[in-house]
């Protein structure tokens, strides 16, 4: 019988179902959080990281160092998700993401900054591990309201993320921002060892043979290159939120375009007034997240 970790195999799993169990399931989101939140602590920073290095203007470059890596990293990371052990792979990427901020946090120039943003968007697509591997975990009945909600604790980090360091940048330094990301993703990995049953690969393909597969998966499913293009396709419009973190990384949030504002605003009431509320803790979490950007 397979190991399923250093705690009750009960927690992990649901024995009855075979399903993965609620203690798991909110660990998993939680870690998923975390991870991806380090993708967007930079991003209210700015004006104080570009103040620090002399307006260096490769200062500007981090936060898109930081997507660069976060790309190259689901590329080349996540095909090993089914090649290798997923829990090992897992905790492992959490721990290199740890050093990777501290490398952030003691960056003497610019240039260092953005080398050591490459890694963590690299590691940080350790997020995108779990969601897949909490997907194997689920009875086929559970597993669109498992994914859902992973996937909320992702968008809830995602955008707490950048709540937390614009505080944290504006009262105490960029640095000390990327130094709580450390013991973060040490509790993340903790997390994940503590929860996450042991796993084998489900692929015998050599890593070559797996990122060429991206290529034929592309070509044999049309809802894939849909999704894609519709997922590409929102990328500019996300490039107007660029102007709302510099200015509050520079105290003027008031500098916001009142039609951004007003969309997130009518969104959230929106929301509201179709009672979504009631959806749960999750999507509560993710509404009131919003709110918070649009108010900071």
């Amino acid at each position: 019988m397979e190991k399923t970790g250093p705690i009750q195999a009960g927690m992990a799993l649901d024995a009855r179902s075979g399903g993965i169990g609620q203690v798991a399931l909110l660990a998993m989101a939680v870690a998923g959080g975390i991870a991806v939140a380090n993708i967007y602590y930079n991003q209210p920073m700015l004006g104080i990281i570009e103040s620090e290095f002399g307006g260096q203007s490769i200062t500007g470059m981090v936060p898109t160092a930081t997507q660069l890596g976060y790309a190259l990293g689901l590329f080349l990371l996540l095909p090993l998700g089914d090649l290798v052990n997923r829990r090992k792979m897992i905790i492992g990427q959490f721990v290199m993401l740890a050093a990777a901020l501290g490398l952030a946090a003691l960056a003497p120039s610019a240039w260092m900054l953005v080398a050591a943003s490459v890694i963590v968007g690299a590691c940080s697509t350790v997020a995108q591990q779990i969601v897949p591997f909490a997907a194997s975990l689920a009875a086929p009945e559970k597993r669109g309201a498992t994914i859902g909600t992973v996937m909320a604790g992702v968008l809830s980090g995602i955008l707490f993320s950048r709540t937390l360091s614009g505080f944290v940048g504006e009262h105490a330094g960029w640095r000390e921002m990327f130094w709580i990301g450390v013991p973060l993703a040490l509790v993340a990995a903790g997390l994940m060892f503590a929860v996450l049953p042991h796993h084998r690969p489900t692929s015998l393909l050599r890593y070559h043979r797996a990122l060429q597969s991206l290529g034929h998966l592309w070509k044999r499913h049309p809802a894939l290159r849909a999704a894609t293009t519709i997922q590409a396709s929102c990328l500019p419009r996300s490039q107007h939120s660029g102007p709302f973190w510099r200015s509050i990384s520079q105290g003027r949030s008031s500098n916001l375009d009142p039609t951004w504002r007003a969309s997130l605003v009518s969104s959230v009431q929106s929301a509201y007034s179709q009672r979504r509320w009631q959806a749960g803790l999750p999507t509560n979490a993710v509404l009131i997240s919003w709110s918070g950007s649009v108010l900071a």
